[in-house]
């Protein structure tokens, strides 16, 4: 977003977001999208889990050939040649049934969705107070002004008018394709009509969680256990009884990177085998603190102060009517008009993943129970990193 807002964590004066989109191929409605600090493959994993669970699975994804766009664990894309024979696990995409292209480089006319992105400059940036342009010629004299005096926009204020301005204004508007059966149709439209007769994918909000969970890569399971490489730090997962018991076992861990307590286990043909902990006893009671409600909490208390100082300001100064006011029009207008009409043939998408059964006999097996001392474990794996 060409847009400043204020950062409520204090750090810097001012904050910049950025918008990764999902955009229907026929009929250009904005399906999904996520608002994020950076345009990493988390965020794009998001806008698709989005764009999913409202207007379904799709069969085929035009993806950008950025680095957030190409990630192995995604897409399967392997990249360079010295990577071509090394084997990976599925991929998110291919679990899911999606078939992948890439745009071509340096061919910006080819991809509908920037298109998209300077229609959202022009028809919802700029209404921000926050507006600073695409570069120095754009900005306004008055951004610094609106910055010192704090009039700028919060984060809560351009999620909440995005979301309203994707659905009841963009999506709502006319389509601008050449098929006459459509024509004078509004997008929203458009895409109700084409789904009629087809057959629609859908999943549930925790299929799509385990599907799309990330991975890293085939690894032997070591006496610490397995591992997740996360913001370049290793995090380990172990089980007392079936760590020592499967040690060496090449396997593939997925995980879920806003829940980090627990992994799942797959073996090199995709079966679901276990799932394991956190091994770190003191990482876990962090993690169970529920840090996600502290940082809600805050942020709540943040945009009700943003608001009364707004309400306070208000009723200090003469009512004066703002570009914002004219975005809010719009978005009252289009209410109305949108509608997602999902249609009748549903495909449902169902994940039954059970762990391996044990070999005939295998249960009647006395194993003896071997009790590791977790946090020696953590210690001396600590005292090798010094070394």
């Amino acid at each position: 977003f060409d847009i400043l807002c204020k950062n409520e964590d204090g750090v810097t004066e001012t904050k910049r977001f950025y918008l990764t989109g999902v955009l229907d191929a026929q009929s250009g409605v904005f399906v999904g999208w996520n608002i994020s600090d950076s345009p990493d493959s988390q965020s794009t994993l998001i806008a698709l889990r989005n764009a999913m669970l409202r207007y379904g699975i799709p069969d085929w994804l035009y993806f950008d050939n950025g680095r957030e766009f190409t990630a192995k664990d995604i897409t399967g894309d392997k990249g360079a040649r010295a990577m071509s024979d090394i084997p990976i696990p599925p991929s998110i995409l291919s679990r899911l049934g999606i078939n992948v292209k890439f745009a071509i480089v340096h061919n910006a006319q080819a991809k509908a969705i920037e298109r998209a992105h300077n229609t959202f400059k022009n028809q919802f940036c700029r209404n921000f107070m926050g507006w600073c342009g695409g570069n120095i010629l754009e900005r306004r004299e008055s951004l610094k002004r609106h910055i010192k005096n704090g009039v700028i926009e919060t984060e809560h204020e351009l999620r909440e008018l995005f979301r309203q301005y994707a659905d009841f204004v963009y999506n709502v508007q006319n389509w601008a394709g050449e098929e006459k059966k459509y024509k004078n149709m509004s997008r929203i439209d458009v895409w109700n009509a084409s789904m009629e007769q087809r057959g629609i994918r859908m999943a549930d909000s925790d299929t799509l969680n385990l599907l799309m969970m990330r991975t890293d890569g085939y690894q032997k399971i070591k006496r610490d256990g397995v591992f997740v490489n996360f913001h370049g730090e290793r995090i380990w997962y172990y089980d007392k009884t079936l760590t020592w018991q499967n040690l060496r076992k090449e396997v593939y861990v997925r995980y879920n990177p806003c829940d980090l307590r627990t992994v799942r286990i797959y073996d090199t043909d995709d079966r679901f085998l276990w799932e394991w902990s956190v091994a770190d006893c003191f990482i876990l009671e962090y993690m169970n603190e529920a840090a996600e409600n502290i940082a809600q909490s805050q942020r709540y208390k943040s945009n009700t102060i943003a608001q009364i100082k707004e309400r306070v300001n208000e009723l200090k100064r003469k009512p004066r009517i703002t570009r914002k006011d004219g975005l809010r029009y719009m978005i009252k207008h289009g209410e109305g008009k949108f509608a997602i009409n999902i249609p009748k043939n549903i495909i449902p998408v169902i994940v039954d993943e059970e762990p391996l059964k044990k070999a005939a006999g295998a249960e009647n097996i006395n194993v003896e129970v071997i009790d590791v001392n977790l946090n020696r474990m953590i210690s001396n794996g600590q005292k090798r990193k010094e070394r």
